[in-house]
């Protein structure tokens, strides 16, 4: 079979092996790119982000701004587009038992071959335009067994314009007097098709029967030559939802990686998960929320979106130590990844300074604090709990107070050394006479 022109055939995978040899499904569900990322030129086949084809060629971007009347799926701008000379697939990894919309702008010229095109067997449905302007669309026939052609003569695309297609798969809905056997409808340019040829009863022409071998998305693939822009998957309907924007960035694309990366639109209440992985021998360094660290985390949800966010991988950089003078060894060795500002141990005492106090991260109940304080002869002696385990030797300083309510200290021990078992006593020979006398150790300590 010859393609010619810019004749395209989209068909919808839902069998979770239908191109298992072409990469691993990396998407999910919602997922949206408008191909303004990168350059003109730039292919965007086997970069981490769900396309896969045969040759990386094969999808590139175009710069070129197309005239369109509708509402097109996401926002300006709309100065880039994707254009595909060979079969190209798009893979996702959706939840079972939902309906997930399929949206996209294309500009396709007619199918002019003599048979029709033959979509692989275990597609849930595929497009086509016929030389009549017709959108023909593959499906179960009212059997439920075997699969056909329907021409959808209502339709009407013109050569060289382009159009607005949405799938909607319906996987939670039974086709009316069937069970167990799903539905699609067809929306072209914002409004669902209604044609009887095809259709299932009871649906006024709007469903039509689809291949019953499976109950959510694996993969979209684009098979011959066209130009496409603004595609996406949703849970809610593209055509009608508030779209907010996610901006996700990292700082060493050599390094680190996120999926979904560059701009990305949600629908208002959808949730949508980005995975955060490396790349050759870098590490995590951290990831900012609209600016707020989250820690060295692999995975991060944005649920029930409701306005604009960002999201920022930053790689550990070549140094040895965290910007507050932690190593990245004394990290890694107490199982706390890369993150210093995390409490491990919930005992309310974040990583760095457990670090500075020689104290365990793993254990709540080591904790640099006073043990006791108790007046003999004269003195009082100050017990507080410090270690050197973490290789810090540097001295405590004990701070004495007789005013709490100005909060005034006086520094009467500086630098007293801190003792390897942990347990530390300070004498203070020469008290305050006739007023209650307070006590704290405090550890000066100088950060990046």
């Amino acid at each position: 079979m010859k393609d010619k022109g810019r004749s395209i055939v989209v068909a919808v995978f839902a069998s979770i092996f239908a191109m298992a040899t072409m990469g691993l499904a990396v998407n999910t569900v919602p997922q949206t790119y408008n191909f303004e990322t990168g350059s003109d030129g730039d292919s965007i086949i086997n970069q981490s982000n769900g396309w896969v084809a045969a040759d990386a060629d094969a999808a590139l971007i175009k710069a070129e701004v197309y005239s369109y009347s509708g509402a097109k799926p996401l926002p300006d701008p709309h100065t880039q587009i994707l254009s595909i000379t060979a079969d190209v697939t798009n893979e996702i990894s959706s939840s079972g038992s939902e309906i997930v919309y399929v949206d996209t702008m294309i500009d396709a010229r007619p199918w002019d071959q003599e048979t029709a095109p033959t979509p692989p067997a275990d597609a849930q449905t595929a497009a086509y335009v016929n030389t009549n302007g017709h959108l023909v669309i593959w499906h179960n026939d009212s059997s439920a067994t075997n699969k056909t052609w329907s021409e959808l003569t209502n339709t009407s695309i013109s050569t060289g314009n382009w159009f607005r297609l949405t799938f909607k798969m319906d996987y939670v809905n039974d086709i009316p007097g069937t069970f167990g056997v799903h539905g699609f409808s067809v929306i072209i340019d914002g409004q669902t098709v209604s044609n009887a040829t095809g259709a299932a009863a009871g649906t006024a022409g709007e469903v039509f029967y689809m291949a019953n071998n499976g109950t959510s998305i694996s993969s979209v693939a684009f098979s011959g030559t066209a130009k496409i822009d603004d595609f996406q998957y949703s849970t809610s309907d593209p055509n009608t939802t508030t779209l907010y924007t996610i901006m996700s960035s990292v700082d060493d694309a050599n390094k680190v990686m996120i999926a979904p990366l560059g701009t990305t639109y949600v629908a208002e209440s959808n949730d949508i998960t980005y995975v955060i992985s490396t790349v050759s021998n870098g590490v995590i360094g951290d990831v900012t929320v609209d600016g707020t660290s989250v820690g060295a985390v692999t995975s991060y949800t944005f649920t029930a979106v409701s306005s604009n966010h960002t999201i920022a991988v930053m790689a550990q950089t070549s140094q040895t130590e965290t910007g507050n003078g932690v190593p990245y060894s004394w990290l890694t060795d107490n199982g706390l990844g890369t993150n210093d500002m995390t409490d491990t141990d919930s005992d309310g005492i974040i990583e760095w300074k457990e670090y500075a106090a020689g104290t365990d991260p793993n254990n709540s109940n080591s904790i640099f604090e006073i043990l006791s304080v108790v007046y003999d002869n004269g003195s009082n002696s100050v017990s507080y709990y410090a270690t050197t385990n973490s290789g810090v030797t540097d001295g405590i300083n004990i701070m004495r107070s007789v005013d709490l309510v100005n909060d005034v200290w006086t520094n009467v021990a500086p630098g007293v050394l801190r003792s390897a078992d942990g347990t530390n006593t300070w004498w203070d020979t020469n008290p305050p006479a006739d007023v209650p006398a307070f006590y704290k150790p405090v550890i000066i300590w100088q950060t990046n």
